[in-house]
């Protein structure tokens, strides 16, 4: 899935810190919402399931239950981590986990994305630098086909009802179908390792699907074969623009 990036240059240093200030509080909020929300089901399970009613919301508190397990054996007391894990199995139990939370799965709340250093935008999305796991990487948001951007609105025509009905499942099956795509070319891409390709370091399929990968180092394919290729290719030969 390729895009044409416009390079965003000339952010001063201050707006860059204080964009990322405001990400990182948010990020901080999150973190304790979802923590209440994982400690709340300590003492629950069936009352976690309930309110865990969206696939984004278990797929998160999976992650996070996962991650904690691992982690955070000396933060809590061994009753505290049975109760854990018997949370984690009782939502894996009631739903598919290979197919909610696939190896290549990160949840939102563990970026930190500065939306005020947008790096590009294209007809598949918008491209941001973020932190992940306090390293450096490029978060690519993708706009799906069927998408509530993409919806023409008819609230002008007095046929408006039973189109926006007519529509909304329209936009829906395009949208199931884009998202699959979507997964095929996560499962592909996760899986290769070559010098020439940019590392495919996860990323998320539910809500807004977005990739995370490593910085383009080199640039973009086009400027890069104008640099350094002996004979010049024409970009519509390339099926770059």
């Amino acid at each position: 899935m390729l895009i044409n990036v416009r390079i965003v240059v000339g952010k001063s240093p201050n707006h860059e810190t204080l964009c990322e200030s405001f990400a990182r509080e948010r990020n901080e909020q999150w973190q304790q919402q979802l923590n209440d929300i994982i400690m709340s089901g300590v003492s629950g399970n069936d009352h976690l399931l309930l309110d865990l009613k969206s696939p984004e919301h278990r797929s998160i508190v999976l992650k996070a239950l996962k991650s904690e397990l691992r982690n955070s054996q000396l933060k809590y007391t061994s009753d505290q981590l049975e109760a854990k894990d018997v949370a984690y199995e009782t939502i894996a139990s009631e739903i598919d986990i290979d197919n909610l939370m696939p190896e290549w799965f990160i949840p939102r709340y563990e970026l930190i994305i500065d939306e005020c250093s947008e790096l590009g935008k294209g007809g598949f999305g918008s491209v941001y630098q973020a932190k992940w796991l306090d390293s450096d990487v490029v978060v690519k948001e993708v706009l799906l086909a069927g998408d509530d951007k993409d919806s023409p609105d008819y609230s002008c025509s007095s046929f408006s009802a039973s189109q926006d009905v007519q529509s909304t499942q329209t936009n829906d099956m395009e949208r199931v179908q884009a998202l699959m795509m979507f997964r095929r070319e996560v499962d592909i891409w996760f899986g290769l390792n070559h010098p020439h390709i940019i590392h495919l370091l996860g990323a998320c399929h539910v809500g807004k699907p977005f990739f995370i990968c490593e910085h383009a180092t080199n640039g973009t394919m086009v400027k890069y074969l104008q640099k350094y290729c002996s004979v010049r290719v024409p970009t519509s030969q390339l099926h770059l623009q």
